[in-house]
């Protein structure tokens, strides 16, 4: 058997009667001196040790109990947090899922009926314009070369001077020096569309009368009629 081990123990009574354990010492001698040390009276204790060998663990071990969830949060299964992790996860990928893109808007309809800011120009009768000398100046619904083209295609020839014409055709802003010129010499002038009428129904019998006149183009002369 191990030797027996003793402890002294220092105790002091209060005026009330109760012990207080002031401290523990490993020898008689040590307690005594700090109980003579002290004040009020104390006493000294022998107090055998006890010490027990452990006991062997039969079986299996125990494993370590899972520590306890804090108080106030629940801990929750493994398995809810997996649904959870889950369930985020969808959500991701739903948000990462490309926008579809806007459906573009289609040009809008031109309304039945409307017209057009360009002037349709209309079918002429044959050489209509033959023997007329023409200047196209300004702004028109149709483009320079459009009206040229036009004007040649029924025999009219189109000249840059402006005192020899027997018509010019006025658009919009001719230019100052043009309109001088024109304001001067007194120039027949006419519109766009005064051109398409003329087009339509022939140069007036009046303007051919004139133009007769000063020696210009007459009548547009009528085919031969075979025999």
């Amino acid at each position: 058997m191990a030797p027996k081990e003793y402890v002294y123990v220092v105790y002091e009574k209060t005026e009330e009667g109760e012990i207080n354990l002031v401290e523990a010492y490993p020898t008689n001698d040590a307690a005594k001196t700090a109980a003579s040390a002290l004040d009020s009276g104390a006493e000294v204790h022998k107090l055998e040790l006890k010490s027990e060998a452990p006991k062997a663990a039969k079986g299996k071990a125990k494993s370590a109990p899972a520590p306890k969830a804090k108080a106030g949060k629940k801990q929750k299964s493994p398995d809810v947090m997996d649904d959870q992790d889950n369930d985020v996860e969808d959500d991701a990928n739903e948000n990462d899922e490309p926008e579809a893109p806007e459906p573009k808007k289609a040009a809008p309809k031109k309304a039945k009926g409307a017209k057009s800011t360009r002037t349709e120009i209309p079918e002429g009768k044959p050489n209509v314009l033959q023997g007329l000398k023409l200047l196209f100046t300004g702004t028109m619904s149709m483009d320079r070369k459009t009206a040229e083209a036009t004007a040649k295609t029924y025999g009219g020839e189109v000249i840059a001077k402006l005192e020899d014409t027997d018509y010019i055709i006025l658009g919009t802003r001719p230019g100052d020096k043009k309109e001088k010129t024109i304001n001067e010499h007194g120039l027949e002038t006419i519109t766009e569309s005064e051109f398409f009428d003329i087009l339509k129904n022939g140069v007036p019998k009046e303007k051919r009368d004139r133009m007769a006149a000063k020696g210009g183009a007459a009548e547009p002369a009528k085919k031969k009629q075979k025999k």
